[in-house]
């Protein structure tokens, strides 16, 4: 029972440092799973900013670093942003601050 409350309940929450925790399966861990919600709810907030249209032409800038996945992060990102029509302009290398 404390493994699945552990793996379906609390969330990483998106701060000024964007997502950081731990490694590892549930909502409370970076995943694949995280990252892709994540960027979901990103892009619907800034297509309400902005206008779908304006948010897919203007695009989005995605980097990542050296930790551990941030490079597999960052393609799962783009992946979802392009599903939804967004331009992405994905960093061939690492970049400081992703």
């Amino acid at each position: 029972q404390a493994l699945t409350d552990r793996l379906l309940t609390g969330r990483l929450e998106f701060g000024t440092a964007g997502l950081r925790g731990e490694m590892g399966a549930g909502y409370d861990r970076m995943n694949n799973l995280v990252v892709l919600q994540t960027t979901q709810g990103l892009c619907d907030y800034v297509m309400a900013q902005l206008g779908d249209e304006e948010a897919r032409v203007r695009g989005v800038v995605l980097g990542f670093d050296g930790r551990y996945n941030s490079r597999q992060f960052a393609l799962t990102a783009a992946r979802v942003l392009m599903s939804r029509g967004v331009k992405v302009h994905l960093f061939s290398d690492l970049v400081p601050t992703p």
